[in-house]
């Protein structure tokens, strides 16, 4: 929404309608969801001096997290949602990998 001005959803017009359904877009195909995996991602091998893929990053996280779908491919809404779920049970002690994840969701607020 911060991306493309809108600032309330609660109300369709004609001027806001192209900017909201494209935004309903950007949710449905996960690009935003893998964007910000994959920024997550580069922040966590940044700043551990490492070079983990996705899965290595998700494994972290949970199990659920490192699910795929039936195609075989993650679900980033998840990986995303396990890293919230993470941070709220457990804070700071939570794994390094949801704190970066929560780290960019509070950068994108």
């Amino acid at each position: 929404l911060k991306s493309k001005v809108v600032d309330n959803v609660t109300l369709i017009t004609k001027d806001n309608e192209s900017e909201i359904n494209e935004i309903i877009g950007i949710i449905n195909d996960q690009s935003y969801s893998a964007n910000l995996v994959n920024e997550a991602i580069n922040n966590y091998n940044a700043i551990y001096g490492t070079n983990i893929d996705i899965q290595t990053f998700a494994s972290l996280i949970s199990n659920y997290a490192n699910d795929k779908n039936s195609k075989g491919e993650y679900v980033y809404d998840e990986i995303i949602a396990e890293a919230v779920h993470d941070y709220y049970l457990h804070k700071l002690n939570s794994s390094s990998a949801s704190l970066q994840i929560i780290s960019v969701l509070n950068s994108r607020l």
